[in-house]
């Protein structure tokens, strides 16, 4: 079952060390204001490197105006955000969105998107952001982290995708819930087309941490 083992015993030991990483800034990512609607994140690997796109549909679920979005990335090599090209847009307007960082440390990138205009209680917003990670995909067998309990407010839907130039050895969709490990009853689909394999899960009414463990054949 490719890390159920090494999780189970401890998956905040794993030897990539994510989990770890977004327990520390937990109190940056705790998410209180936005209910999410659609949280979609894809994962394109090529090589030692990724590059993350990162899209939440969502509303103000609060009584105060609301001014930003925050999110995060981490990376198992150290990077500077200079290297990153980060990029942010409004995709109603696909008109450029202000950002900054929240955290900056090798590993973990905190990121404040404001929004195009200040949302009022209720209002919507639908923003995507980008990003890339340099020489930070060396293992054969890794995954994909989504903490969607830090959520407090509820997501409707979640899409993960991770793209590959090959199809991966196996694929595994991990949910995590008050540190116990469960194999999710459905699993991803896998697509391959000229160009790269894409693996894709969705999950209605997420609620737990979950992992998307894979084995890759291109290394």
């Amino acid at each position: 079952m490719g890390l159920i083992k090494e999780l189970t015993e401890g998956f905040l030991q794993c030897s990539l060390g994510v989990l770890v990483m977004c327990s520390v800034a937990r109190a940056l990512l705790i998410e209180n204001t936005h209910r999410m609607k659609l949280i979609e994140q894809t994962l394109r690997i090529e090589g030692h490197d990724g590059r993350f796109v990162q899209c939440y549909k969502g509303v103000n679920a609060t009584k105060q105006v609301s001014r930003f979005f925050r999110d995060s990335v981490v990376g198992d090599s150290p990077t500077e955000a200079s290297s990153m090209n980060i990029q942010a847009i409004d995709r109603r307007s696909n008109i450029p969105l202000k950002w900054r960082l929240a955290k900056d440390s090798p590993y973990q990138k905190i990121v404040e998107i404001y929004f195009h205009q200040p949302l009022p209680p209720g209002g919507e917003f639908d923003i995507e952001w980008s990003s890339l990670w340099l020489g930070t995909f060396t293992r054969r067998e890794d995954y994909a982290f989504y903490p969607i309990n830090y959520y407090k407010r509820g997501v409707e839907k979640l899409i993960a995708r991770l793209m590959l130039n090959k199809v991966p050895s196996y694929v595994e969709l991990i949910r995590v819930d008050r540190n116990k490990v469960f194999l999710e009853s459905s699993q991803p689909e896998i697509k391959k087309d000229k160009e790269c394999c894409v693996v894709e899960c969705t999950i209605e009414n997420p609620r737990h941490i979950y992992l998307l463990q894979y084995g890759r054949q291109d290394l």
